[in-house]
């Protein structure tokens, strides 16, 4: 921990840019935040870019945290959440980052957090969100296989922001038509060879154009 090993990694495809963050094992100034902020900079300069979207380990904004070690009395002070966000929540609202996936978690956990701070949770979620810059989407997918979490304790920052949860095997899916994002939640039950899946929740971010 400590050093970059070029684990990180920047591209663009069509009208998105994407970044994949190296985070280590103890300590998460892994990925140097000046080559952080040179792609997301070129991301926000460029007409052509419509979204950018950012992938890492470890959650800033999380309803079921598992901290290394727990903290319960303390919660996002640990190794996972206050660090992360300190080191790298400034520069994705700086140059407006469009969603910020992350998993160690094992479940869906959706956030929206807006630039000014104010509370975004609801009983009922919008089912648009504008792509106007003032807020950056949270996305934790870690319904991949392994033991779901079904939960330690609730940081409290992260639950002003909550929009939605699931403790579930999943897949998220995010369909880009221009400007537009229509983003599916699947849970997925069964085994790879005889599987089901539904759509726990649908939301887009942007209008079409």
């Amino acid at each position: 921990s400590g050093v970059c090993f070029k684990t990180c990694y920047a591209f663009r495809f069509r009208n998105a840019t994407f970044i994949s963050l190296e985070q280590g094992t103890r300590w998460w100034a892994n990925t140097p935040p000046a080559w952080l902020e040179k792609h997301l900079k070129q991301a926000a300069e460029d007409p052509a870019i419509d979204h950018t979207f950012i992938t890492m380990h470890h959650p800033m904004y999380s309803s079921t945290m598992v901290e290394n070690p727990p903290d319960p009395e303390h919660p996002g002070a640990g190794e996972c959440i206050g660090p992360v966000r300190r080191l790298y929540e400034d520069l994705f609202r700086r140059y407006d980052a469009t969603i910020v996936f992350s998993g160690h978690t094992h479940l869906y956990d959706r956030f929206y957090v807006p630039d000014d701070g104010h509370s975004t949770r609801s009983d009922t979620p919008p089912l648009t969100y504008p792509a106007d810059g003032a807020g950056i989407h949270y996305i934790v997918t870690g319904g991949g296989g392994g033991p779901l979490n079904g939960g330690h304790y609730r940081e409290e920052l992260s639950a002003q922001y909550s929009q939605n949860r699931v403790c579930a095997y999943h897949v998220t899916e995010v369909t880009v038509q221009g400007r537009r994002l229509t983003v599916r939640a699947h849970v997925v039950k069964g085994s790879a060879e005889d599987y089901q899946h539904t759509v726990f929740e649908s939301f887009s971010i942007g209008s079409e154009g």
